[in-house]
């Protein structure tokens, strides 16, 4: 409640956008193969961003995005064939940063941070596979650099970068009335974003990537998660307002 108060009479600006990213999703080979899914996922965002202290800012970060498309199946490297698949996923997180000002025009920003992703992975049945359902589940840290550039008044360049260390990582699948859950341990992997502010117009372009070892436990079918990974790279277009 207090930390409400405080960065609600605290100076700050504000964005939504609108999400379009090309998204990769690909798990190494198991008992029954490959499986990769590949497309579009579509979403919204908000930030905000507060000058808490002296030089020191908060910055929240909330996106929801999702879509369905083919997911493709190799099964022991012989045959292929498509299944559709649904994916919804939520991330929040937040940063503590401290500006620096290199000069009138440059700010430079470290910062570090926590975030939540939740990922939901649907499968639909077919007459080659049976459907399930993934449940994601990570809480990561972050820390990265930014740094803003001021040409005139009305137009600016931005750019931050970082790395993303997973704290706790667990999935949860649903199939054949059955529950079972895994855990893994953690691999750390990074994220970049640049962009440009236009009067209250703003337009990015970004890359994040997930990582995922096999998982720690065996699931209900004997085996243990193979290793996957995800890879996102996308553009954001929105509002940014003071």
């Amino acid at each position: 409640m207090m930390l409400f108060i405080f960065v609600s009479k605290a100076k700050g600006e504000y964005s939504m956008y609108l999400i379009g990213e090309s998204f990769t999703w690909q798990q190494d080979e198991d008992m029954i193969g490959r499986r990769k899914n590949q497309g579009i996922l579509y979403g919204i965002g908000a930030l905000g961003k507060w000058d808490l202290y002296s030089n020191f800012t908060l910055k929240i970060i909330t996106e929801t995005k999702g879509n369905r498309f083919d997911r493709n199946i190799k099964i022991l490297m012989i045959r292929e064939f498509d299944q559709d698949v649904e994916f919804l996923m939520i991330k929040v997180s937040g940063d503590i940063g401290y500006k620096f000002k290199i000069i009138d025009s440059l700010l430079v920003e470290p910062f570090f941070g926590f975030g939540y992703r939740r990922w939901l992975r649907d499968v639909e049945e077919s007459p080659e596979f049976p459907g399930y359902t993934q449940i994601w589940r990570s809480h990561y840290g972050r820390i990265g650099l930014e740094t803003e550039y001021t040409i005139s008044e009305v137009l600016k360049l931005y750019l931050n970068g970082g790395g993303i260390i997973p704290i706790q990582s667990r999935m949860k699948m649903n199939k054949d009335g059955k529950t079972g859950r895994v855990n893994f341990n953690s691999i750390p992997s990074d994220f970049f974003e640049t962009g440009i502010i236009y009067k209250k117009l703003e337009l990015d372009l970004y890359f994040e990537s997930i990582r995922f070892p096999a998982s720690r436990d065996i699931n209900y079918y004997g085996y243990r998660q193979p290793k996957s990974k995800a890879d996102m790279f996308g553009i954001k277009i929105g509002i940014r307002f003071n």
